[in-house]
């Protein structure tokens, strides 16, 4: 992400996180009464998902609503069914490059509970309607209440309860491909506990988890959440390396809240804390290079809720809290749907940046090939609206020679056994027109040999951009032939630099 666009999101949050209590809105309600459910914003409308009714029957329901430019929800309508009756899905359900995904989640509220081990996925028309749900094949027992996360061409699957009351520390993960299928699951680097109704989010080029629960007890009394911070580096792969636990606890444990993530700002949205107490506070943090700043806690005037859920919608500047339940008890889910507003310039920034950001996407995501030409998502593809990010598909037109994608750089590292190199870019900075000068010298085509060099457009690629945690430009990021990041520098690099550099990384002295 560009050091101009990242001022414009950090902008953004802070006043979000700074509104004061009239910026909490109250827009037309669902037609129904939903907890437990899911909820995304893609294009002009905002989806509910699954979850419970009002008689706390489980659905596979799924309503749309279109949004107004200030932010207000339209009418309700039906759009394609689940599959199956699915709830516990509030931190699993994610939207990458216009496509859902609902990770997970459960059968019943409680009794003869079936944890779901597989994904669904979907795409949204220009009319708003969804095409048919597609599923993975399954990932084991399954989880519910579990936490879902993207990287660069992969999707991880993080902890949860399965079908027999045990709650997991498993990370589960799966390649993606450009149409929106997987490819298989395989295990990622295990949690240092088990954990679930935990929070999860990617900022500043790794994976975080905060709060939730490691019991699966049912008594109120016996509730005592976490309030650990754990860290993952994203590695060049896209995979994830060795959880470590950050020096920023949580204040104090915490679980069940929503949480969404926005630049380098993680966010939970009304969590629970030890018995069960319920409130409607808002937490907050952000990602730097060295860390997370200590949580704040920003008060409100969000009616109290539980088992709810949040989209965030920067092309309006707003999020969206639809539903949930009021209080623990009595068992009775809400119809009522919420937003928070920005203000009248911050919305003008807001739209303005994803305007920008439109302009330079005008074709589909594809973090890795489809594995064949007949599968995926291809329903309405010629028709759809143009998708909200863009991975590496093609190598940007500033690129010198002796550069690649990510996406190829990565697949010949691994099948060359060399490190990887990224190098982010943005053509309007005068520094990185200083790094493009060193780049064009005969002294650097010689490095070339000695690893995989990757070029990524912070505004071409904001997604890929914001994934791997870049702030500025021009940055450098290496990786060994393990693909485990080795070193970052935000600087004109010299040929001599990146010579010792890949010294370090290669273990080869290049010549």
């Amino acid at each position: 992400m560009s050091l101009r666009r990242l001022a414009a999101t950090a902008a953004l949050l802070l006043l979000i996180l700074n509104a004061n209590a009239q910026n909490i809105m109250e827009t037309t309600p669902l037609p129904e009464p939903r907890h437990f459910h899911g909820t995304a914003v893609m294009g002009d409308f905002l989806y509910v998902f699954g979850g419970a009714d009002g008689k706390n029957q489980v659905t596979k329901s799924v309503m749309k609503a279109p949004l107004a430019p200030d932010g207000r929800v339209g009418p309700w309508s039906p759009a394609t069914e689940l599959p199956n009756p699915r709830l516990y899905i509030a931190n699993s359900t994610l939207v990458l490059n216009d496509v859902v995904y609902i990770i997970g989640g459960a059968s019943e509220i409680l009794g003869n509970n079936t944890a779901y081990g597989d994904a669904l996925w979907s795409k949204p028309l220009p009319n708003g309607q969804l095409t048919p749900w597609q599923r993975t094949e399954r990932f084991g027992d399954g989880f519910d209440a579990t936490a879902a996360v993207s990287t660069p061409g992969h999707i991880h699957v993080i902890g949860g309860e399965d079908s027999h009351d045990v709650v997991h520390s498993k990370v589960i993960t799966n390649q993606l491909y450009s149409d929106g299928s997987f490819g298989k699951w395989e295990a990622g680097p295990e949690l240092p506990y088990p954990v679930w109704f935990h929070h999860a989010g990617v900022a500043a080029g790794r994976v975080y988890v905060w709060g939730g629960r490691s019991d699966a007890s049912l008594k109120p009394e016996d509730v005592k959440p976490l309030p650990y911070v754990l860290s993952s580096p994203i590695l060049g792969t896209g995979k994830l390396g060795a959880w470590r636990r950050e020096s920023n606890d949580l204040p104090g444990g915490m679980y069940s809240g929503a949480a969404t993530v926005a630049g380098y700002y993680l966010m939970t949205f009304a969590p629970r804390y030890a018995g069960g107490q319920v409130n409607n506070d808002i937490w907050w943090t952000y990602a730097t290079p060295n860390g997370l700043v200590p949580w704040q806690r920003r008060p409100n005037s969000l009616p109290v809720r539980v088992y709810h859920c949040v989209a965030p919608d920067y092309r309006r500047g707003c999020i969206y809290i639809p539903a949930g339940r009021p209080t623990k008890t009595p068992i009775k889910a809400s119809e009522r749907v919420f937003y928070m507003r920005l203000s009248g310039q911050a919305r003008n920034i807001a739209e303005r940046t994803w305007a920008e950001r439109e302009a330079a996407h005008s074709f589909t995501v594809s973090a890795f090939p489809p594995p064949d030409a007949g599968g995926g998502l291809t329903a309405g593809r010629d028709d759809a609206k143009k998708l909200s990010y863009i991975a590496d598909t093609r190598l940007s037109s500033q690129a010198l020679a002796g550069f690649q994608t990510p996406t190829a750089a990565r697949e010949n590292a691994q099948k060359n056994k060399k490190p990887m190199v990224i190098y982010f870019n943005l053509a309007q900075a005068e520094p990185c027109r200083q790094q493009i000068a060193q780049l064009k010298t005969e002294e650097f085509s010689q490095l070339l040999p000695y690893a995989e060099f990757a070029w990524i457009d912070t505004q071409e690629y904001p997604q890929l951009t914001q994934q791997l945690g870049v702030y500025r430009v021009p940055t450098w990021v290496f990786y060994d032939a393990q693909g485990a990041e080795v070193a970052r520098h935000t600087k004109v690099m010299s040929y001599k630099d990146i010579a010792g550099q890949l010294l370090s990384a290669a273990g080869t002295q290049p010549r």
